[in-house]
């Protein structure tokens, strides 16, 4: 699943003017539904002269920031300025000890000579928001500055991210990469910063996507500033109101990188001078796509576009409104990225992750950043919690448990609500609502809270101001049109009780995934397609089986003279002129049932015939070519044992024997 995090600058004015810590902001970020932080280490206005929003790099402190980081399952990034040694020493020590593993940084250019006491507009808190002298020779710089940091990058293993900084074209960031050459330096990607070189967001994408670490998601307009030696410049707004092709970026990066994060760096309200002359990226005038000119987003005789970021400096009033402004904007950029990145995955894993081997499935899913799985029966969730995969993993038990002390001492087992009478006990027990997922019945009759309850269920919400962790129901149609009327059904049973009431809402399994989309869902509760499996009817290209089940020949005999083949006489079983038999050890004692005899197999990218199972072995009709030690591949395309064996996917993955050894191979 594709994470999504939260840079500092996203809050500057909050962590500014203290109306937020950085555990206040890693505290907004967890209840903006995101999985990660980047965190600024440049001083500003009115932030730490060594460590900016991180405030402080004493152990105690980075230690409880460690701590509220853990207890949300939260990636951590730093964010720093310049290239020098003794720095990125230093800040790669804090980064280590936060757990982190980017740091991002860019190309320093030359400072020019400042005023003292000048406003934050001309620079006094951070010179990297005016104008400064540009040497191409600063790359040859950094190149050097770079890889003298490479060593301590790899024994901390910890990446170099380097961003397009408002002054660097894609296309020179490219060469420096190339000539630095180390698999721990690429790029932090921001979606708005080639602007300022006259660069088209787009072609920057498409030239740093393939060595493309960490991001910065944002969006730009062009405003006028009669007053800038361009009478341009460009200005952030949130994703969605400028006029950056996000989606384009987006599935370029998801296309042509190796990205499992998009950060949030949505630096509104802001503004940010052109760096470099125009047609320096490709485009020499501002009017049209990208680069068209809009209205200020505020009155420009009462606030000029380069005291956005520090609006103090105009009024008090300015600054609260501002504030505001910043939290708002940020909301709307979170749930234009949500949407831009789609449903989030439900994974079902009972029945041994449908027969793949629930630990190894499980700590994958974890892995790749999926915090929530679900299963049919407390049992499996009890095994999966004795993993201990961290306090932010929580497992959804579909049938009622039943036992309330048993659900009390089980603070990361989120419990399916089947009934009204259900909840309200839980209710009364002092079940927290947070950790329920309501499941409704739609007319399929097996489980859930009535349709005629719904009345009752609202008035029962609402007089004790309830909010769940989900809200769920099966999909279940014998033909199209009647799935689109159980989602619409759906979909008014939710907005009925209050939409905003469920953290998850989701009716979708597997095969209505493939056939129907639900929109008030944000996620997708997958079962067989959370292994790359589809039912017999349905064909994705895209999806591929995760697993193969395996044999290897423990021998290979030649039966030509030979009168019976384990129990049976040869002539019964259809090998007439068979002349080599070959032996793996698996049979129907493993689940690989009788049915498969006369199924094909396959080894050395040949097909070869099974010509008897027995309960621990299967023999295999092979020739000369097949020797001790091959492997076979059994189910090496699952669609095909359906046909043939007459079985579904499911009784065929689920009877496999926990005999069978489970690999997982990266």
């Amino acid at each position: 699943m594709l994470k999504l995090g939260l840079e500092t600058e996203s809050l500057h004015l909050w962590l500014q003017h203290k109306r937020m810590d950085i555990f206040g902001f890693i505290e907004k970020a967890h209840e903006l539904g995101l999985d990660g932080v980047q965190i600024n280490v440049i001083k500003d206005y009115n932030l730490d002269e060594n460590w900016g929003a991180l405030e402080s790099n004493s152990d105690e402190h980075l230690r409880k920031i460690k701590e509220l980081l853990n207890k949300y399952g939260m990636y951590v990034e730093l964010d720093m300025r310049n290239l020098d040694y003794e720095r990125l020493v230093e800040v790669l020590e804090v980064a280590n000890k936060l757990g982190a593993d980017v740091i991002r940084s860019y190309i320093p250019i030359k400072p020019l000579e400042r005023k003292e006491n000048t406003s934050g507009a001309e620079g006094a808190y951070d010179f990297a928001k005016v104008r400064y002298d540009f040497d191409m020779k600063s790359y040859d710089e950094g190149i050097e500055k770079v890889k003298r940091i490479i060593p301590l990058l790899e024994k901390y293993r910890i990446k170099l991210a380097l961003e397009n900084h408002e002054y660097e074209t894609s296309k020179e960031l490219v060469n420096v990469i190339k000539k630095i050459d180390s698999k721990w330096v690429g790029f932090l990607f921001d979606f708005g910063n080639s602007m300022m070189a006259w660069e088209e967001p787009v072609k920057a994408a498409e030239n740093m996507a393939p060595y493309t670490y960490t991001t910065h998601f944002k969006d730009h307009i062009i405003i006028e500033e009669p007053e800038d030696k361009y009478g341009y410049v460009v200005c952030g707004v949130p994703a969605g109101r400028g006029n950056i092709d996000l989606e384009k970026c987006f599935n370029i990066l998801m296309e042509k990188s190796s990205l499992t994060r998009i950060n949030v760096e949505s630096c509104h309200p802001y503004c940010a001078q052109f760096k470099r002359t125009p047609g320096t990226g490709g485009v020499e005038k501002v009017g049209e796509g990208t680069f068209k000119v809009e209205k200020h987003p505020y009155d420009y005789n009462i606030i000029k576009p380069a005291q956005y970021y520090y609006p103090h400096e105009v009024s008090e009033e300015m600054l609260e409104k501002l504030i505001e402004d910043q939290l708002n904007g940020l909301i709307e950029t979170v749930d234009y990225l949500k949407k831009l990145r789609g449903k989030n995955i439900l994974p079902v894993v009972k029945a041994n992750a449908y027969g793949h081997g629930v630990e190894l499935i499980v700590k994958a899913l974890y892995a790749g950043g999926l915090k929530e799985v679900a299963v049919a029966r407390y049992i499996e969730a009890e095994n999966i919690l004795k993993m201990n995969l961290g306090n932010d993993f929580r497992v959804l038990v579909f049938e009622s448990i039943g036992d309330i002390e048993l659900i009390k001492n089980n603070p990361n087992l989120d419990i399916a609500v089947n009934d009204l009478n259900e909840l309200k006990d839980f209710i009364k027990a002092g079940i927290p609502s947070d950790r329920m997922q309501l499941k409704i019945d739609l007319g399929f009759g097996r489980n859930g809270i009535s349709l005629s309850e719904i009345s009752e269920l609202e008035k029962f919400t609402d007089e004790n101001n309830l909010k769940f962790k989900g809200i769920f129901s099966h999909l279940f149609a014998v033909n199209y049109e009647d799935g689109l009327e159980l989602i619409d059904l759906f979909t008014d049973v939710v907005n009925s009780i209050g939409k905003d009431k469920f953290e998850m809402i989701h009716l979708q399994n597997s095969a209505a995934v493939m056939n129907y989309n639900c929109e008030i869902a944000t996620h997708m509760r997958v079962g067989m397609l959370t292994y790359g499996l589809q039912e017999v009817g349905y064909f994705d290209p895209n999806l591929k089986q995760v697993f193969s089940l395996e044999g290897q020949i423990a021998g290979v005999r030649d039966i030509e003279d030979h009168k019976y083949v384990a129990y049976e006489l040869k002539d019964d079983l259809d090998i007439e002129g068979c002349k080599y038999l070959a032996k793996i050890k698996i049979g129907y004692g493993d689940g690989f049932l009788k049915r498969n005899e006369k199924s094909k197999c396959i080894i050395n990218n040949k097909e070869f015939k099974i010509a008897q199972v027995t309960m621990d072995n299967t023999f295999i009709e092979v020739d000369g070519s097949v020797k001790e030690g091959d492997k076979v591949l059994l189910y090496n395309d699952i669609t095909k044992a359906v046909n043939f064996t007459g079985m579904n996917i499911y009784e065929l993955l689920t009877i496999l024997s926990p005999r069978i050894p489970r690999v997982y191979k990266y």
